[in-house]
């Protein structure tokens, strides 16, 4: 079990690291010595490391980054790296909180983020998974976050107000998706490879509910709890029992192109699917044809209502009345993941670097916030450190110095 504490106020005057890196330190505290005494912002020195989460500040150089040295030893912390507000590169999965006030994000960089969305600030982060995090489910009450890497091929359950590793599997399989049953007792989690389905008990080991035989795209609860709905790469959608894992039924849908989403509506009376170039809705009692929608689909959700779907393309994202099967409007804004907050009635689209959170009535802006495409400084022996990759400016600095030999404006994204 493991902590994260946020350290802030690093000094930059501490030199000659072989770390010149960004920002804010990341510790993980072994669980005995989390105890440490409480500071109050005003009594921190530079270079010590926060016990307050709440107090998290970053450093930063005109939007940039900063570079920043080695800190001094860390007494208690079992190990530290140093971070950016940003993730180091691309946004992989998102998981939109139940309250719908907050936003969890995963990486390339292993990194587990949650932000503010009324703000967008970023409120904590979780290190633990070595590297490329794939897929993440928010618990229904918002106490845990599930969270899978493909580095590591593990599942890691976080206590999100602690910052706690509560427990972990550890399993050979590369999982495509998390789902926790609608009372919160149960996860799902579909594998690659022969694709298993494991569902672990109030949070037990997980067993085998069934194999499909193909990788699973995608899975999703039925609001009962009662079923589970899979894709797989080349087979029709199956819609399971979830206590034996026997099927119930299969869509009979064209499987030339992969599934890679699936939702049941808000009452469990319809089944959403979403393949490359077309979006099916299905009577979710007996898997017969409802509508399909023709357009590309990257990702989908439904409305807290049940009467619309969001559908997100590279081509830019769509809301649709499932009733007429035309679209109530359209934006061309791009981004494979997409979540509608039941609280707020927002809709939230996540692109490889940012996260866009639009009002679902009409699709007005309601906040932007980047979140992804910040680089680790670029550093080689004898030649000047490199910061800012991914951002629009880039900055050569003098390694023994750091003082800015040259700045570069332009390079976009």
């Amino acid at each position: 079990m493991s902590s994260l504490r946020l350290a802030c106020h690093l000094d930059p005057r501490f030199s000659r690291c072989r770390g010149l890196a960004l920002a804010t330190i990341l510790a993980a505290c072994a669980a005995s010595s989390v105890a440490a005494p409480q500071q109050k912002p005003g009594d921190r020195k530079p270079g010590d490391i926060g016990t307050d989460q709440a107090d998290i500040q970053w450093a930063h150089e005109e939007g940039s980054a900063l570079l920043v040295l080695e800190p001094p030893a860390l007494a208690g912390a079992s190990r530290w790296a140093i971070e950016s507000p940003r993730h180091r590169g691309d946004i992989i999965c998102l998981a939109l909180a139940p309250d719908g006030a907050r936003v969890a994000t995963g990486g390339v960089d292993g990194v587990v983020r949650i932000w503010n969305l009324a703000d967008g600030a970023l409120e904590k982060a979780f290190a633990g998974h070595s590297y490329d995090l794939h897929t993440m489910a928010w618990s229904p009450d918002g106490k845990r976050l599930a969270t899978n890497a493909w580095g590591d091929l593990t599942v890691k359950i976080w206590n999100v107000a602690s910052g706690t590793l509560e427990t972990q599997f550890k399993k050979n399989y590369r999982l495509r998706s998390l789902r926790w049953s609608p009372d919160g007792k149960r996860l799902a989690g579909g594998t690659d490879g022969s694709g298993r389905i494991f569902v672990s008990d109030e949070l037990a080991e997980p067993r085998v509910l069934a194999e499909q035989g193909q990788a699973v795209r995608a899975l999703d609860w039925s609001p009962a709890g009662t079923q589970l709905a899979v894709s797989t790469v080349g087979g029709p959608v199956a819609v399971l029992d979830a206590r034996s894992g026997k099927p119930v039924y299969a869509l009979a849908q064209d499987t030339s192109e992969a599934t890679h989403s699936v939702r049941f509506s808000p009452d469990g009376s319809l089944l959403a699917t979403g393949a490359g170039k077309v979006v099916g809705i299905w009577n979710a009692g007996d898997g017969k044809q409802q509508q399909m929608l023709k357009g590309a689909c990257a990702g989908l959700c439904w409305s807290p209502d049940g009467t619309q779907l969001a559908v997100t393309a590279a081509t830019g994202l769509a809301v649709w009345n499932v009733g007429t099967g035309k679209p109530a409007w359209k934006q061309s804004i791009s981004g494979g993941l997409v979540d509608w907050s039941a609280e707020s009635g927002r809709l939230l689209v996540g692109s490889k670097t940012q996260l866009l959170l639009r009002d679902g009535g009409n699709g007005a802006e309601v906040k932007t916030i980047d979140a992804g495409g910040r680089m680790a400084p670029l550093f080689q022996a004898g030649r000047p450190v490199i910061t800012g990759i991914g951002t629009p400016v880039l900055s050569l600095w003098d390694p023994n110095t750091l003082k800015r030999l040259k700045r570069i404006e332009g390079q976009g994204n």
